[in-house]
């Protein structure tokens, strides 16, 4: 068929210009003021969550394998967790906080990971590897489908000619190449961008090595973007070519103009600005111009273009979904005009729209706010007028809904075509997939449906991309990763194959690592249940369901882990997942609420225990099985906050500390009966999300606190939390050595020097702290871990993990360490050994320099232990408060470390390390003094009997006149 021509039409077009002209006098500066969207403010969002929901939230007590899903609110409820972080105490966020930081993490001094022997000396920088997921599992099959998965992904883009060649966009991992079918990928951008976002991909034909990539995340509603981005080379190599006219869009779509490649139109919508603009360039992105129409703004979704006519005319098609209008333009994106479409707009749904490959006056659109469910709408006349050929479309089912698969259109929607036996075949990707291979006479579900048993992709569909050298071969997008689709027109068939094993973009809530095995952990992910690794790392197993959330590991008995989903539902296993079960906690009995991604942390002193935050803190015995249900009966968040971090200080299980989503830090030092909060003080915490807590090992009282949001700092510290007036102090540094602006969400201290060293991980990647946080050095890009943002931080078997938001789990190798540890005899003491600080002291042979000092405690009977990463020949020295310092000589330091136990000589009141008569006379002092009475010297209280008395003079007489090592 000869494709007919756009010329009778002409006429017909100019007079709709004419109309609507005179109607919105053509300007933008007639247009009324922009509404507030209802994604983009955490009140607003709140509100329409609650109308889906009816007031009736998912069943925590309930397995999630086994719930219904609420329609609509899986996204919604994830994005609010995001957004609420961010903005608190404001509503939206400060989006443009990212672009500064971005800014200041590359200008940043880069650090050093991994120091070898001597640690005065620096040694050559370690560097981050890629851990996995690899070849990742399903935990089941309803919503998931087959195996591998990957995550989101919301874009592809085919070589011209070279179907081999696959270029796909990571909704926040940017963008990565296949040469070989996508049997293997190559992330191209990890380094080479401030920021990985990524909605849209475009190829020019006559160009096959230029790449466009829209950055932003348009269709996951993420404000911060980095405008248009454009390779010459396939990827090696990346220049921005977008000028101000992008700032604070996410670019939605892009079409480089098949006859002149120069011509580019891009649509700009959501991002920080959200109301967006249509944008054109006629020099290959030299200069830009704005050609938005009518208002001036609108909800940008898409563009496409149809077939070209007999004249080498093309109809160009943009979707305003604010206004649920399609426009048209007849000169390639010059100018545009509304359509005969008639829809009803919405500032949550997205409107998005498909030309013909084949016939130059067809069109489709898919609509979700035009009415419940949506339709899809077609046009054989350019525009003029539109049909319903919505038809037998695939709604939803009994099971889930009778709409359930329109139920995420704000999020998860496009539509496609391509062409077999000379009609156009259409592809609409919502929750599922549907096709009509007539033109939208008849359409069937090809995913399964999804959300049945008979899944045989992921839920969620975000892109569709046509093989240009194969109509009936197709790239998809969706939340599990990229899928090849390939239709059989003689047998009416479609098949599915999953193109994830090597494809690196899931976006990690939080991890877990293994105590001893550097090649175990688990961790949470956005949509793709707990991928789980047992130590084969090229294999990953996946458990849990839903979101997946904060996980753990018992250090005592590594086979017994935990994982959960949104909402705290929990999961354990007791053999590392070779069988597991569905533990609750049954929150659904009362006022109990928890956050989309709720805290689960075990006792550090005592690994059986689990604690739970909700608004109320829950307890798991791994011992008995059983919970604890709100623990003390104290709810710790009130009103409508929840408990968003949690930290059980060593040595110390009643110290527990909640921090919570509206900035409220409350401590118990009584197991959970009474909760003090401390977030005030002189200096107070600033009122932010709290993300993370994480309490000095030496010291219970002491304690590092993150924070989310802008316009603060992120990390605090105070020293003291029983303080009367606790002070907090800024540990974020500041200027060029500061950390950036932006959330703070994870911290681990290094085991060879906890008290200084610290990796911190934010919204803009890793940073490094050698001098407890008064500067901070990049440890992200310059040492290859790709610019994103890290959720999780952990340090376990000589490396430091790194779990990402759309680039899986990292590490990197630490310095080696060994343990040096025994037993320190305290000579003429009855009182209690546990918890009395002792100096520990790693010198060169005869020297009294020390090359490493430990300040630690001691446990039950005397032990201690120091992590160190020197190997060889030292002096090891130990003091404490009234005992005289000991040494160790040439102490072999090697292997697994070494073991030097010493006893100590009391009676050094003084602490000056010699027994005089200074200590005589501080002795004296105190002399019938008791513990907190006038004149008490715990110094001097030598025997620890809470008194100073005569037997105190008997142990000084003893020791008089000794000196410890010096």
């Amino acid at each position: 068929m000869r494709p007919r021509s756009l010329a009778p039409l002409s006429a017909r077009i100019l007079a709709l210009v004419l109309i609507v002209g005179a109607a919105s006098g053509l300007s933008a500066q007639n247009s009324r003021p922009n509404p507030e969207p209802v994604f983009r403010s955490v009140k607003s969002l709140t509100a329409h969550i609650d109308k889906l929901e009816g007031g009736e939230e998912e069943d925590a007590a309930v397995d999630p394998r086994e719930r219904k899903e609420k329609p609509g609110v899986d996204y919604l409820k994830s994005l609010l967790y995001y957004l609420r972080q961010r903005a608190y105490p404001n509503d939206t966020v400060d989006w443009d906080a990212w672009r500064r930081g971005a800014d200041h993490r590359d200008k940043m001094p880069v650090g050093q990971i991994g120091l070898r022997g001597d640690r005065r000396t620096l040694a050559p920088t370690g560097t981050w590897s890629y851990v996995g997921p690899k070849n990742l599992q399903v935990p089941y099959r309803t919503y998931y489908g087959i195996a591998p998965l990957s995550g989101r992904i919301n874009a592809a883009a085919y070589h011209p000619t070279n179907s081999q060649i696959v270029y796909v966009a990571g909704a926040s991992g940017g963008v990565h190449k296949t040469t070989d079918g996508g049997a293997t990928w190559t992330p191209l951008t990890d380094t080479a961008w401030p920021l990985l976002h990524v909605s849209c991909l475009a190829i020019p034909a006559s160009a096959p090595n230029t790449i466009y990539a829209g950055t932003g995340d348009f269709d996951g509603m993420v404000g911060y973007t980095n405008g248009l981005m454009r390779s010459t080379d396939g990827g090696a190599n990346w220049t921005k070519i977008s000028d101000s006219l992008f700032d604070g869009f996410a670019v939605s779509d892009i079409i480089v103009d098949p006859e002149s490649p120069s011509t580019i139109v891009c649509s700009l919508s959501r991002g920080s600005s959200w109301w967006g603009k249509l944008v054109r360039t006629t020099n290959g992105g030299g200069n830009w111009s704005d050609v938005t129409p009518l208002e001036g703004w609108g909800l940008f979704a898409s563009l496409d273009y149809a077939a070209k006519d007999g004249l080498n005319n093309r109809l160009y098609y943009a979707t305003d979904s604010y206004r649920g209008r399609v426009l048209l333009s007849t000169n390639r994106g010059a100018t545009w005009v509304n359509s005969g479409y008639v829809g009803t707009g919405s500032g949550s749904a997205l409107t998005r729209v498909a030309g013909s490959k084949r016939d130059p006056l067809t069109a489709y659109v898919v609509d979700s706010s035009i009415s419940s469910p949506g339709k899809v709408q077609k046009t054989t006349n350019g525009g003029l007028t539109w049909g319903d050929s919505t038809n037998d479309f695939p709604h939803g089912n009994a099971g889930m809904g009778a709409t359930y698969n329109w139920s995420q259109s704000f999020y998860d929607v496009f539509i496609e075509t391509s062409v077999a036996n000379n009609q156009d075949v259409v592809y609409v990707g919502l929750i599922d997939v549907a096709v009509s291979i007539n033109g939208g006479a008849n359409w069937n579900s090809i995913g399964g449906p999804t959300y049945t048993g008979d899944a045989v992709i992921h839920n969620d569909q975000h892109s569709l991309t046509v093989n240009p050298s194969n109509a009936n071969e197709s790239l998809v997008g969706m939340d599990g990763g990229a899928y090849r689709l390939v239709y059989n027109p003689g047998g009416g068939t479609f098949t599915w194959t999953p193109l994830n094993a090597g494809l690196y973009t899931t976006q990690f809530y939080r991890a877990a690592f293994h105590p001893t095995n550097p090649d175990k952990m688990l961790g949470g992910t956005q949509d793709n249940a707990t991928p789980v690794s047992t130590g084969d790392l090229a294999n990953w197993l996946n458990r849990g369901g839903g979101d997946g959330g904060w996980c753990a590991i018992n250090p005592a008995n590594p086979a017994i882990q935990y994982c959960t989903a949104q909402g705290l539902a929990t999961f354990l296993t007791t053999n590392e997942w070779s069988t597991s079960a569905y533990i609750g906690p049954p929150l659904s009995h009362g006022t109990d609420r928890a956050a989309f991604i709720a805290p689960i942390v075990l006792d550090p002193n005592n690994p059986n225990l689990l604690y739970a935050g909700a608004n109320y803190l829950w307890r798991f015995d791994s011992s008995t099985l059983s919970w604890t249900p709100r623990v003390g009966g104290i709810e710790v968040a009130t009103g409508s906050d929840v408990i968003n971090c949690l930290a059980v200080a060593p040595g110390d299980s009643d110290r527990i500390y909640a921090g919570t989503a509206n900035g409220v830090l409350q401590m118990t030092a009584n197991g959970g009966t009474s909760w003090t909060p401390i977030d005030g003080g002189s200096p107070a915490l600033p009122d932010r999300t709290i993300t993370f807590l994480n309490v000095n090992p030496t010291n219970k009282s002491d304690l590092l606190v993150l924070l989310s949001g802008t316009g603060s700092g992120h990390v605090f510290r105070c020293a003291n939390t029983l303080a009367a007036t606790p002070v907090w102090s800024d540990r974020s540094g500041s200027g060029a050595t500061g950390l950036p602006d932006v959330p703070a969400n994870s911290l681990a201290r290094d085991p060879a020097d906890p008290q200084n060293t610290w990796y911190v991980g934010t919204d803009l990647g890793v940073f490094m702290t050698t001098n407890a946080g008064s500067t901070w050095t990049n440890v992200t890009a310059p040492l290859g871990l790709p610019n994103v943002q890290v959720n999780e931080v952990g340090v376990s078997a000589g490396y430091l993990f790194a779990a990402t938001w759309g680039r899986g789990i990292w590490r990197v190798q630490l310095a080696t360490t060994r343990t040096v540890s025994g037993n320190v005899t305290l000579q003429n003491f009855a009182g209690t050994v546990a918890g009395t600080p002792v100096r520990v002291e790693i010198r060169s042979p005869g020297s009294t320099v020390p090359l490493e000092t430990y300040d630690t405690t001691l446990a039950s009977g005397g032990a201690y232990g120091v992590v160190t990463s020197l190997n060889g020949t030292y002096d090891v020295t130990i003091k404490s408060s009234h005992w005289l310092r000991a040494k160790s000589a040439n102490v072999s330091v090697s292997g697994s470390g070494a073991t030097v136990s010493l006893s100590l000589v009391n009676g050094d009141v003084n602490g000056d390390n010699t027994v005089n008569i200074a200590d005589f006379l501080q002795l004296r002092a105190a002399f019938g003094s008791s513990t907190g009475g006038a004149g008490w010297n715990p110094n001097a209280d030598l025997n620890g009997s809470g008194s100073v008395n005569v037997a105190d003079f008997v142990i000084l007489r003893g020791s008089f006149g000794q000196s410890g090592a010096p």
